[in-house]
């Protein structure tokens, strides 16, 4: 089977979703916890701006902005670095993500604007909190304005992200 080639791969924002991989378990609170820890410090490494995010126990969706670095490069460092420390501490190795992912690219303010409403019911959907600000592993609560999300999203201005206004 042949690879899509990414034509955008920079100063674009990136709708992204990843599975975790088969026969490997699902994500454990204190690791979903811990995904986060890891992914909140790759912002400033791999620069990127975290625009929202939800962690399920089996996959996450991203929404990010990229800079300088490139998308296949981002994801390969955030699903190296986010799975060997759940590897870590579950005391196991090999592959924890799937090997590839799927992406959106966003070109107008609305894609944003649905790919966060989407990723925020992720958790309702599935039966596992009530509303979208609910679920402890989400940015849907600092985008309601009502308690506080484990890592806070970056807040940019996406004019100069989003090409198609």
């Amino acid at each position: 089977m042949s690879r899509l080639r990414r034509i955008a791969q920079i100063d674009r924002v990136f709708f992204v979703a990843t599975n975790i991989s088969r026969n490997v378990p699902v994500l454990r609170p204190f690791e979903m916890d811990l995904l986060l820890e890891v992914l909140d410090a790759l912002r400033s490494s791999l620069n990127f701006q975290l625009l929202g995010y939800v962690i399920m126990p089996d996959h996450a969706h991203l929404l990010f902005a990229t800079q300088t670095d490139f998308l296949s490069h981002i994801m390969h460092q955030s699903k190296f670095k986010t799975g060997h420390a759940v590897q870590r501490v579950r005391h196991h190795s090999g592959p924890f993500w799937q090997p590839r992912y799927f992406d959106f690219v966003c070109g107008r303010i609305s894609d944003v604007s649905d790919k966060l409403s989407y990723m925020h019911q992720n958790p309702v959907v599935a039966d596992l909190a009530p509303y979208g600000e609910k679920w402890k592993w989400s940015s849907a609560a600092f985008y309601l304005g009502i308690g506080t999300s484990p890592i806070q999203p970056n807040l940019i201005d996406l004019s100069g992200f989003l090409r198609d206004l």
